[in-house]
């Protein structure tokens, strides 16, 4: 579930169905939320495998683009304009095999890009 991508323990993750190399990651911010950085971790020990992946965000009637990126690996810091929303979704658009993601974040850094 996505709740293992957000959790905090290095040792567990989320993972797509066996053999789909495309998904989604929809995480519920609770409420309102400003954030300039993303930080997404592969499980590694399985093997680097997310080959490209997007970030959107939900702005009351549908889905925009704010990130976009290339692999992942250990981990990838994304820096970007500052975004405010309820809600955020990542969406894996090529992998090598399944997609692992062992932990996500967003951060307010005050370092976005302008």
């Amino acid at each position: 579930t996505a709740a293992m991508a957000l959790d905090g323990n290095g040792s567990t993750y989320w993972t797509s169905a066996d053999g789909k190399k495309q998904a989604s990651l929809e995480i519920d911010l609770g409420g309102s939320a400003t954030f300039d950085c993303a930080m997404l971790q592969e499980m590694i020990a399985t093997g680097q495998r997310v080959e490209r992946f997007k970030l959107e965000k939900w702005d009351g009637q549908g889905w925009k683009e704010f990130a976009q990126g290339t692999t992942i690996g250990h981990k990838r810091l994304l820096r970007f304009a500052p975004v405010t929303t309820s809600k955020v979704r990542l969406t894996i658009l090529d992998s090598r095999d399944c997609p692992t993601l062992r932990e996500f974040g967003l951060f307010q850094t005050g370092h976005g890009t302008k």
